[in-house]
């Protein structure tokens, strides 16, 4: 099987956006808050938060969970490259700019979602072991509801193993619980995950990275937006990564339009 290195976005909207970690700037990469160690790259901030928006779009306006569900998992994808070590970072953790990206085959997370024709009934997706048969297994649990205008992910994981094929294994999750209307939303979004990248890079001349995990927690507040587009309000997004044993944080602030 072909190995791609690419992440598949599912949907990036053009909505011009003002990113800051205080107050509005041009830059596309910021320094984290004070006393942190991380840098920031707001532009994976506005990555990230805005194909959220798509997602819990797609599943209140559209009634489309598996849909929902694909662009909430490309919004996580994004989410690992908000932080990235920073200049004081020791030497050796910046050498290989490692990425969810270099632990997928593409597609195969789309596999795994549509695998299950029957989980969808209603406002209630329910993901039980769905998976891809192939090498570099991708598997689906957990439920995805947008009931009464509430949008939320219980135990929702998917867990892609390429140990197989001489690559990674990589579990994220996915915590929603978001208000929303047809033109409006609230709440949060937060993604976890952690790739194990020893048997990734074995043979690229990287030192032992470990396991490299992260976070991205996104608050929408009084968002609104149209056809899936982000039209006003603010997006706080606060995210860390952990590689090679250490640990770098950060935050940023969106603003639309």
């Amino acid at each position: 099987m072909t190995r791609f290195f690419t992440i598949t976005v599912l949907a990036l909207f053009a909505t011009p956006v003002c990113l800051a970690l205080a107050a509005c700037s041009s830059d596309d990469t910021s320094s984290a808050d004070a006393g942190q160690n991380g840098t920031v790259n707001t532009q994976g901030a506005k990555g990230s938060s805005t194909t959220l928006v798509g997602g819990v779009s797609v599943a209140v306006n559209q009634n489309q969970g598996m849909a929902s569900l694909q662009q909430l998992v490309a919004g996580a994808q994004q989410a690992q490259g908000i932080v990235t070590p920073g200049a004081a970072a020791q030497p050796g953790t910046t050498t290989k700019n490692v990425t969810l990206s270099d632990a997928i085959l593409v597609g195969q997370v789309s596999q795994a979602i549509t695998s299950c024709n029957d989980a969808c009934k209603g406002t209630v997706c329910e993901f039980k072991g769905c998976g891809t048969d192939e090498a570099g297994t991708v598997v689906i649990n957990g439920t995805l509801s947008w009931t009464a205008g509430t949008v939320k992910c219980v135990g929702l994981t998917y867990d892609i193993d390429q140990g197989s094929v001489g690559g990674a294994k990589t579990k994220i999750t996915l915590d929603c619980d978001v208000t929303a209307t047809a033109t409006s939303l609230k709440g949060r979004i937060k993604s976890t995950g952690t790739t194990s990248a020893a048997a990734l890079f074995k043979d690229a001349g990287v030192g032992s990275l470990g396991d490299i995990s992260w976070s991205s927690d996104t608050t929408f507040v009084d968002v609104t937006y149209a056809s899936g587009k982000p039209t006003g309000g603010k997006v706080q997004v606060t995210a860390s990564t952990t590689t090679a044993g250490q640990t770098y944080t950060g935050s940023a602030e969106v603003s639309f339009p």
